[in-house]
């Protein structure tokens, strides 16, 4: 296997200073401000001085740079047609905008983690970097990842009944990628099922969910085919209808596994916290819509949205835990979720394993 030791350097030192600075703002909770300032600009950096580390930063770098003569300008959707072409009559250089980028969605999700978990915003933040569908994920579906943070920053709205407000982030979110208007969905549905549904009703959606997702995908590709619109028809083709690049096997029975565990926390962990019940109920409408369209990637991206609460159910289901077995199979649950990210960042066949800066010369072939 080759081995980029520029690479490996690179993520010894970003690892090496976010864990430190994690263990200061966990120390001293006096002191948080300070670390989480440097956090943030650790993450922000990181991701925003990065050069080829993304599954589009080819597509996004031709298209911020020559939007007349891309393709993929004409694709994406009006508000970032907008905000490209502004920010190069501004002079703008792409990595100064991927900088931007990265730091709006760095700060919403540390503001939503801060909002939503109070002092535990330090695990969440931990559980974000050492799950692969967190920050890392965030370097290859940038849009939809910008999206995604709104709607997670925007949540304390829908939480403190302020509608009005929550709709317009939704409209902002949509603006940014048409793909949230299935957390419009999701939502409401979350809300007025979370005390009404039963584990056994979620446990029924999860079999139903992997055995449609395993034999009839097809059936449901050819029929979304019908309703979607042209630009977003063309991934239903055949030559668009994939297995996951991750899937082994085993993540995807992880995942399950994992979902009948919080379940079982659904209905023996007593808070009157009703964020807590709706992030595991937002983690097992993930978990099923990973089941459904575990072999049609592009259609798997929606499972992101409802996923992102995972990064809050960690640090509730630690806080509101009151047994050591159940604290413990929470730190082996992520400690085999950083076991898929390390073996995602590992992978030679993705850039990850070949991480370099603006500042590096050397281009990995």
């Amino acid at each position: 296997m080759e081995i980029h030791i520029e690479a490996l350097i690179c993520y010894a030192v970003f690892f090496s200073l976010f864990v430190l600075l994690l263990f200061i703002a966990q120390k001293d909770k006096r002191l948080s401000q300070i670390p989480f300032l440097g956090l943030f600009i650790l993450l922000t950096l990181f991701s925003g001085l990065r050069y080829g580390l993304g599954r589009d930063f080819e597509i996004y770098e031709f298209m911020y740079n020559n939007p007349v003569h891309s393709s993929s300008f004409d694709f994406v959707e009006p508000f970032w047609q907008t905000f490209i072409m502004i920010c190069r009559t501004l002079g703008v250089p792409f990595l100064s905008w991927q900088l931007l980028v990265s730091g709006l969605t760095i700060g919403l999700c540390m503001y939503s983690f801060r909002r939503l978990c109070g002092s535990y915003w330090w695990m969440a933040l931990l559980s974000f970097v050492l799950i692969y569908s967190g920050y890392f994920e965030s370097f290859n579906i940038v849009r939809q990842y910008l999206s995604m943070s709104v709607v997670l920053a925007s949540y304390c709205l829908l939480l403190d009944k302020k509608y009005g407000y929550w709709f317009l982030c939704c409209l902002l979110s949509f603006a940014l990628h048409h793909s949230a208007v299935v957390f419009v969905v999701i939502a409401p549905f979350v809300l007025f099922t979370s005390e009404r549904l039963e584990a056994k009703s979620w446990f029924l959606f999860l079999i139903v969910s992997f055995l449609v997702g395993k034999f009839f995908l097809m059936p449901i590709v050819d029929i979304l085919t019908q309703f979607l619109p042209e630009r977003y028809s063309l991934y239903t083709h055949s030559d668009k209808v994939y297995a996951m690049s991750s899937d082994s096997g085993v993540y995807p029975i992880f995942l399950n596994l994992t979902a009948l565990f919080f379940l079982y926390l659904r209905q023996h962990i007593q808070t009157s916290n009703v964020l807590y019940r709706q992030s595991i109920d937002y983690y097992l409408t993930a978990i099923i819509f990973y089941n459904l369209f575990i072999n049609f990637e592009i259609a798997a991206r929606l499972f992101y949205y409802p996923f992102m609460f995972t990064f809050i159910l960690f640090p509730l289901s630690f806080k509101y835990s009151r047994t050591k077995w159940v604290s413990w199979a929470l730190s082996a649950i992520l400690c085999v979720f950083s076991v898929f990210m390390v073996k995602n960042l590992g992978n030679i066949e993705e850039p990850y394993s070949k991480y370099r800066t603006i500042f590096d010369t050397v281009i990995y072939k």
